[in-house]
Parts: C-alpha cells; structure tokens; sequence
C-alpha cells in the first residue's frame, strides 16, 4: 500500500476550515455516503434515491471540472478536452473518491469507457453507484459541453466499470431514468401523455360514433328490405290469386286456363 502526505492540505484554526489548492473543503467518513443513500431511500425510495444520487453526483462532478478549469485557466498551461478531463478525474481521485482510470475515450462520439477502484459504491451491497457514476457525467459534461448518461457495466468487489451512453436505449429505461426528470421535465411528460390520451379518447369516440351511426343504417336498411320483402310477398300472393280467379272463369266458360300454378296439379 501506497500513502503519500498531501502537502498541499492546510487546517485554519481560527475559521475552522480545512483547505485543499486554497479551496475550503470538508473531511468525513466514506460511511457519510452510504448514510446519504439510505436517508434519500427512507423519503423518496429506492430508485428516486439513486436518481438523486446520480444528480447529486453530476453537480459534484461539474463543481470538481470548474475548480480545475479556474486553476488552469491561470496559468500558462494549455490542455485540449482529453487532457482536461484526464486531469479532473485524477483531481476528483486525489479527493478520495477511488483510483479513476480511462480505459476508453472518443469525444469525437461520445464514447467513454471507466473503471473504477476503490469507489465508495463497492463497500455497499446492492448499490448502483448511482453518486459515482454521477461525478464522472458532469465532469464529461462541464469539460466536453455534452449530456452522457453513465451505466454500471460490470461491477466486482475490487472494481467497476462505467460506460457511456448518448442515449438511453428502452431496455434500460427504468424507474431510476424517469425520476431523473426534473419536475418541469415531467410535468412535459404528463402534458405529452395526457395529450396523447386525449387524442386517443376522442378518436375512439370518434370510431364508436361512427359504428353507432353504422348500425343504425344498418338497421334503417334490414327494415327497409324487410317492408320491401312484406310488399314483394303480399304483391306475390294477390298475382297467385288473380290468376287462379282468370284461370277458374276460363274454365267455366269451357276454354283452358291461361296460368300454370305451381303447386297445382
């Protein structure tokens, strides 16, 4: 094991502050963490709280990326975005949040692959390392100016391994994505929903309207073919009978009758 004395840390007695390159910081147990995790589980749930997490994570992460642009900015260092963000993560390192190293980077398509060691996340079963995977988005985002979504792609005891996403595929779309949505975000969502609903709604009153005023044509048509029917039977009836009639004064006045009926022999 390998420990080095951070030179570079200060302690003001009289402000009772703890600093780090001139910037106040605090130090508390990793154990705060997962104490985090657990109060936002108990309010809001399980994946509303690692959805917080990952938020809380993306604006550490973009807090850490601007303290080093700031420090660079004034000297006479000048870093393209691979370097930057390469130097943000070995900061956010050096701040005890475990070993970072880029095993994959293309900002070009905004592809980033990280594994981890020694991350808070892994002392903690079950946990997606939501606030980690977080730290590293907003970083990516402050540095390079692009929205990636961080998933947990493998996780063992001794490490993890983030990938970038562009955008979120449907197959990982789940209660924790959702939640990340911001209360106008959602409130979008809902609109759009509803909207959709409504559209839905009203085309399938449409539709029910349609086959009502169907069926009743419908029904106007059966009725009208049925009196047809009727006047067609009865007109067919009275012939049979008038030519019965001609039939029988032919045969009284001794010639033959004129009609064949059917069913008459």
């Amino acid at each position: 094991m390998s420990r080095k004395q951070l030179k570079y840390i200060e302690l003001d007695d009289e402000e009772g502050r703890l600093y780090a390159a001139e910037i106040p910081h605090l130090l508390f147990p990793v154990s705060i963490v997962e104490l985090m995790r657990d109060i936002l589980r108990k309010i809001a749930g399980d994946a509303a709280a690692e959805a917080l997490m990952y938020r809380i994570g993306v604006a550490i992460g973009r807090e850490y990326a601007k303290r080093i642009i700031s420090v660079i900015g004034g000297t006479e260092v000048d870093l393209d975005k691979d370097a930057m963000l390469e130097q943000v993560y070995y900061t956010v390192m050096q701040s005890g949040w475990g070993m970072i190293e880029l095993k994959q980077i293309n900002l070009k398509d905004n592809e980033i692959k990280i594994r981890c060691r020694n991350l808070p996340c892994l002392e903690v079963g079950g946990c997606s390392c939501a606030l980690e995977r977080g730290i590293t988005a907003g970083a990516y985002l402050e540095i390079v100016g692009e929205r990636l979504y961080y998933i947990l792609r493998e996780k063992s005891k001794d490490a993890v391994t983030f990938d970038s996403l562009k955008e979120i595929p449907p197959e990982l779309v789940s209660a924790e994505e959702l939640a990340l949505l911001s209360k106008t975000e959602l409130e979008e969502v809902i609109s759009e929903k509803t909207l959709e609903l409504e559209k839905s709604r009203l085309a399938t009153l449409n539709i029910a309207h349609d086959l009502d005023k169907a069926k009743r044509r419908l029904q106007e048509s059966i009725t009208e073919l049925e009196r047809f029917n009727r006047l067609a039977v009865g007109r067919e009836l009275k012939m049979i009978e008038l030519k019965k009639e001609i039939n029988a004064l032919l045969v009284q006045l001794g010639e033959e009758p004129r009609y064949k009926i059917v069913g008459e022999v």
